[in-house]
C-alpha cells in the first residue's frame, strides 16, 4: 500500500473472488489495528456471504468480520472501489478480473494467500 496523496492515508483493496474469506481475513486485522492511518476495503469478483469460519478464525484474535458487526461481502462494481491506488489479489480469477475492470491503477500486488 501507498500513501494517497496530500492526505498521508494509507489505502488499499484486498480483491478476491466471493469475498468471503481471504479477502476479508485481509481488511479484519487493518481496519480493527491500523488506526488513523490505514483505510481498507476488501471486495469480490462474485460475491457471497462472508464465510462462519472466516469470521471464527478472526473472531479468535479479537476481529469482528460477521455479518452481525456490520461487514458484508461487496462486489468490485462499487463505486467506492473504483481507482484504488492499490490492490492485493490473492487469487488469479479476482485478479484477473480487476485488471480488466481498470482498477487500481498504479500498484498491484499479487499474493498466493
Amino acid at each position: 500500500m501507498t500513501d494517497t496523496p496530500g492526505t498521508g492515508l494509507m489505502r488499499g483493496l484486498f480483491l478476491c473472488t466471493h469475498n468471503s474469506s481471504r479477502s476479508q481475513m485481509a481488511e479484519g486485522p487493518l481496519l480493527v489495528r491500523g488506526g488513523m492511518d490505514y483505510q481498507a476495503f476488501s471486495a469480490g469478483t462474485h460475491p457471497r456471504a462472508i464465510h462462519p469460519l472466516a469470521a471464527k478464525a478472526m473472531a479468535e484474535l479479537d476481529i469482528d468480520i460477521s455479518e452481525r458487526a456490520g461487514h458484508r461481502a461487496k462486489g468490485i462494481e462499487e463505486d467506492v472501489f473504483l481507482a484504488r491506488e492499490n490492490d492485493v489479489t490473492p487469487y488469479d480469477q479476482a485478479h484477473n478480473a480487476s485488471i480488466l475492470l481498470g482498477l487500481c491503477k498504479a500498484n498491484r500486488i499479487k499474493s498466493a494467500i
